[in-house]
């Protein structure tokens, strides 16, 4: 029997939509449908220090006779990137995910997903527009071992979502292809300003 653990983290959410379903392609010839977000997360926080200790908890116990890389490693398989330094895709950073951690979130079935009720207690969000991209969230986070022994990795569901703070609305896909493309601009007309065979026509 797989060992799992629990953790409580606290994020924003920069893309996806807990309440639609993504099509996932899982194979040349299939794909599947999940609900989907990336939340943001603070690196520096004692309920990462926390998540990272229970998934090397996990992982260990899991594969006692294994020697695996470190859960930060590029070699481990799970939806989590650190958000700092330069990234291997070339994409650009967005000032909301510096300083955290990446998290990509999967669900067959749509979480458990809660708001204040007002009197100081909890009420389930029944309409996609009561959440969105740019919120503030509270999950738990569930790491289960992934059942491909040779190649480790932990798949990361969440059990419930809790909105706690509204945010301002962002699309991390779609600020990072403007940065990217800022960024590009910027660079032409560095290049083509410093080169000597520029020839302006009339």
């Amino acid at each position: 029997m797989s060992v799992t653990a629990t953790q409580l983290v606290t994020g924003r959410i920069v893309s996806g939509n807990p309440f639609g379903l993504s099509k996932i392609i899982s194979s040349s010839t299939q794909s599947l449908s999940f609900y989907q977000i990336t939340i943001a997360v603070n690196k520096d926080t004692i309920e990462m220090r926390s998540f990272f200790k229970k998934a090397r908890t996990v992982v260990k116990q899991q594969w006692p006779n294994k020697s695996f890389p470190s859960v930060l490693s590029s070699d481990f398989k799970w939806n989590l990137k650190e958000y700092d330094g330069n990234m291997k895709d070339g994409k650009p950073y967005v000032d909301y995910c510096l300083g955290c951690y990446l998290i990509k979130i999967f669900e067959k079935r749509s979480p458990l997903i809660i708001m204040p009720d007002g009197t100081g207690g909890w009420k389930p969000i029944k309409s996609a527009g009561e959440m969105k991209t740019g919120d503030y969230i509270k999950v738990e986070l569930e790491l289960i071992p992934d059942s491909d022994k040779a190649s480790p990795g932990l798949y990361i569901k969440p059990n419930y979502i809790a909105l706690f703070e509204i945010g301002a609305k962002v699309d991390f896909e779609r600020d990072t292809a403007a940065m990217r493309r800022k960024m590009l601009i910027a660079r032409a007309s560095r290049a083509l300003s410093e080169s000597p065979d520029l020839v302006h026509r009339s």
